[in-house]
């Protein structure tokens, strides 16, 4: 399934988070990791904002309440 722009999922994840940026934030504890998961943040944020409606966003805080949930319990 492609986007507006034509993009697949995999190509606009790669667009928003590189493999590069995902590993120093998933594996790294520095300042640098810090900064560069708050730009990643950012510039998802910005993309679905244009994107997602109301309800796709009650949709996905009710999966990650799920999660937390889940989490909670062990």
């Amino acid at each position: 399934m492609s986007n507006v722009r034509g993009q697949t999922g995999e190509q606009l994840a790669r667009e928003l988070a590189p493999p590069d940026k995902l590993k120093l934030i998933i594996t790294g504890k520095t300042p640098e990791a810090i900064q560069t998961l708050i730009e990643v943040a950012e510039s998802i944020g910005r993309h679905l904002a244009r994107n997602v409606t109301t309800s796709q966003i009650r949709n996905i805080f009710g999966t990650v309440r799920t999660i937390r949930l889940h989490q909670d319990l062990f």
